[in-house]
């Protein structure tokens, strides 16, 4: 793993620090007639103390960013996973055809038509097609000023940006205040119009940044008033984008064998939610499936009192989902992640109520188990 910390003179000391303390160590090696005090020498340019405290903080950062790497590679599985059932629909081509020529794009409509798996799928498709760097962002902004680099190509992904039933008004306010340097990173360049007039579209390297966005969220002033979103949107519920009555068939295909969709009278309504009825259909018996398809809300209540009444951990994680409405981090299993106070306690007392101890390996692995069961 490469770790650049740009934009921060802290660090770049530091790291000419511990080039000359190598220097030091090598010099004082036996087969060396120098001599000199190791990594402690370089301490005396600024003071043991602030030498102390640097290490500190690059110690915990380089944590943070281990950390980070490994729950990024396992979010990048499930949505490889996920691009097993996913269908190319007139949507997603208007997305991927629009990514040479537009740096933010934003994909909004309502819960379950879709809107995560199209972005996911455009980033894999930068990556596996441009050899782009994919960054899913997990906390906000400061991940895209923490891991952009110049010099690569990458493409940065933000699902639910605001929250899902309502706007995070402490996570609005985050965006907004690096909305001027995200502008800076994410503007449209000349070099990309080029590479779209020429032809060359295999040139384009600038960063990409892909959101997802609920509808309602999406039409709030508030977010209205950051205009860097607003320069691309595409609404899956809109007439020119909502899916066909050939692409929802295609679309169950991926799900279900062909005897249980000859026996689904009514899979020519258009739900919103389709592609969710789709995805909850899998592995489903021929009744079950006409059930979700004709009364969606009472099959997945049924499924949800059987997730109560079996297992206390998947019960756990979907309390924790519905709980945490701006999404739940099994990262914050172990509690020595969860930074914020108020978040610690919260988890702390809903797990208590499932006589889950986190402090214990066992159960940590359990309920992130149980996690898996909702996706």
């Amino acid at each position: 793993m490469q770790c650049a910390f740009k934009g921060n003179s802290t660090y770049g000391y530091l790291g000419s620090c511990v080039k000359r303390a190598r220097y030091f160590q090598m010099a004082s090696h036996p087969w060396c007639n120098v001599s000199f005090g190791g990594i402690g020498s370089s301490a005396l340019r600024f003071g043991v103390y602030k030498y102390l405290q640097l290490i500190g903080t690059f110690s915990s950062d380089l944590k943070y960013r281990f950390g980070y790497v490994a729950h990024h590679d396992e979010e990048l599985r499930e949505w490889e996973q996920d691009q097993t059932t996913f269908l190319e629909t007139r949507a997603t081509h208007h997305i991927l055809e629009s990514l040479p020529s537009h740096n933010c794009i934003v994909v909004t409509g309502s819960s379950g038509c879709g809107k995560s798996s199209n972005i996911h799928h455009a980033a894999l498709h930068l990556r596996d097609s441009l050899e782009y760097e994919i960054i899913p962002v997990l906390t906000g902004p400061t991940d895209i000023m923490n891991y952009y680099n110049r010099n690569k190509k990458q493409v940065f992904v933000v699902d639910d940006i605001f929250g899902k039933e309502t706007i995070n008004t402490q996570t609005l306010q985050m965006w907004r205040d690096y909305s001027e340097k995200l502008g800076k990173i994410f503007g449209v360049a000349e070099t990309d119009v080029r590479s779209i007039s020429d032809g060359t579209i295999s040139k384009i390297s600038n960063p990409r940044l892909l959101i997802s966005c609920r509808l309602h969220i999406n039409k709030e002033s508030q977010f209205q008033r950051i205009a860097l979103f607003t320069k691309k949107v595409f609404n899956l519920l809109s007439p020119e984008l909502c899916l066909l009555e050939a692409e929802r068939i295609h679309m169950l295909h991926k799900y279900l064998p062909d005897d249980i969709i000859d026996n689904i009278k009514q899979v020519k309504e258009n739900f919103d939610y389709f592609p969710l009825l789709c995805k909850l259909s899998k592995d489903k018996t021929c009744e079950e499936v006409e059930k979700l398809f004709t009364a969606p809300l009472d099959s997945i209540k049924t499924d949800i009192i059987t997730i109560i009444d079996t297992n206390k951990e998947h019960f756990c994680a979907l309390v924790l989902c519905i709980l945490f409405n701006d999404g739940f981090d099994t990262d914050w299993l172990k509690l020595g992640s969860v930074s914020e106070k108020e978040k610690k306690d919260k988890l702390e007392h809903i797990v208590k109520e499932f006589d889950i101890d986190l402090s214990k390996e066992r159960h940590r692995n359990s309920l992130k188990a149980g996690f898996s069961t909702l996706h």
